[in-house]
């Protein structure tokens, strides 16, 4: 009984950072977009404005061949178009030019990430052997090796970019994710409490609310809109079995951006099995 009701406080404790942090989400998004010299190319692409979105990459890359996130903005503009070949033809028209850009290699690598993962990682590898320092390049070389199922290949990747860049916020969710694919969703707790305050602490923090709100309780209302209510259940019961072991850091993770994790994807039909 006492067991059970701890559960309980879990998924309320969840279901109020939800209510409460809401629409935090938005004005730290606002924050980043104004420290971003890319952020209006994306708001372009966000919009689906692709010639807009693509003018715009292409003059940040003039501006600065060496920033990788613009050559990734011009992947995902081709890719969004479902333009593919049209996109490998202006990745080989930009490298014929510069052979040498580890940036540009990284972006025909996360261009052709899903078409062909065999000439994404030899794109990859080859834009590490220019730069071994391109934090781009080690995280999509993670995510291949995942997508291959080489697990501890792709942590040892995607930790690597960590190291190298820890400010970007996608490649924690992207470590945090992978150990759950492994069943190894405690290290990020793990993670968190060998940190000091600082940008890594944060980003354990945030991945974990990340994994929580997607790969469980998304994932876990996604089985319930296909009848599915066992594996909802064993969802649910790992999201807040992965909350009790954060418990000493719960004042934090209240604290952290989080949206789209509302009540009512918390059914009474599943809350009463657990």
């Amino acid at each position: 009984m006492i067991k059970n009701a701890k559960r309980f406080f879990w998924l309320l404790v969840l279901i109020v950072a939800a209510m409460f942090l809401f629409t935090s989400d938005n004005s730290a998004e606002e924050n980043q977009a104004t420290q971003n010299p890319l952020a209006a190319c994306d708001k372009l692409l966000d919009e689906k404005n692709y010639d807009e979105a693509l003018t715009c990459y292409e003059k940040r890359i003039e501006q600065d061949p060496s920033d990788g996130m613009a050559f990734r903005g011009v992947s995902m503009v081709f890719s969004a178009r479902q333009a593919i070949p049209e996109g490998q033809a202006w990745f080989d028209k930009y490298l014929s030019a510069h052979p040498q850009s580890a940036p540009a290699l990284y972006g025909r690598a996360n261009l052709r990430r899903d078409e062909n993962p065999k000439a994404a990682i030899t794109d990859v590898d080859a834009a590490l052997a220019l730069d071994p320092k391109l934090a781009l390049a080690w995280n999509l070389k993670g995510l291949l090796l995942r997508n291959s199922g080489e697990l501890e290949g792709a942590l040892a990747a995607i930790d690597r970019a960590i190291a190298i860049d820890p400010t970007k916020q996608m490649f924690f969710n992207n470590f945090a994710e992978t150990l759950v694919v492994a069943g190894r969703e405690d290290e990020i707790v793990e993670r968190i409490q060998l940190q000091p305050n600082g940008p890594q602490r944060t980003g354990y923090v945030l991945s974990l609310m990340t994994v929580l709100k997607n790969t469980f309780i998304r994932s876990g209302s996604a089985k319930l809109e296909m009848d599915d209510e066992e594996a909802a259940r064993i969802l649910y019961l790992r999201a807040i079995a992965l909350a009790e072991k954060a418990e000493t850091l719960h004042a934090e993770i209240l604290a952290s951006s989080i949206s789209f994790m509302a009540a009512q994807i918390w059914p009474l039909s599943i809350t009463r099995k657990l």
